[in-house]
């Protein structure tokens, strides 16, 4: 993202914390902190019209593909305190239809913060054992573990 700003959108008062391929990360700044739906995607036009795309999932982190069709994200609390790795992350399309979630290799944990959409149907990701050694892997959407990638 590239800041944040707040904006009164349908007598409601939002903050647009983030722009990711799938369109503004918008929250309700009125809304109760523990509704799962506080969170948006919205695209505002070149005329100011703004457009509701949808439900965001609640989470820590969170991007989207290449075309904003898939999104990835660490559900929220799981970056709290020191916690440097996740065993598995979060995705879907970005309609939250085919939700999944990855799974990292074997003894290895995703390094928090570190991972990046290849295409639409793949995502690299930075992986950490327990010693703290790091590799890549690659994940696919329609396979639950990703594959520790070779060094060349």
């Amino acid at each position: 993202g590239s800041g944040a700003a707040a904006v009164t959108l349908d007598s409601s008062m939002w903050w647009m914390s983030d722009v990711v391929t799938a369109g503004v990360l918008a929250t309700d700044i009125d809304a109760d902190p523990n509704d799962q739906d506080n969170q948006q995607f919205v695209s505002v036009s070149d005329s100011g019209e703004v457009t509701d795309l949808g439900s965001a999932p609640r989470h820590d982190a969170l991007s989207s593909s290449p075309s904003g069709d898939r999104i990835v994200w660490a559900p929220m609390g799981s970056l709290g305190g020191e916690s440097y790795t996740l065993a598995t992350l979060k995705h879907s399309g970005v309609d939250g239809g085919d939700a999944a979630q990855w799974t990292a290799p074997a003894q290895r944990g995703f390094k928090v913060l570190a991972w990046v959409w290849e295409d639409d149907d793949h995502l690299l990701a930075v992986t950490q054992d327990e010693a703290g050694g790091e590799s890549l892997a690659r994940c696919r959407v329609d396979v639950t573990r990703c594959v520790t990638v070779d060094s060349p």
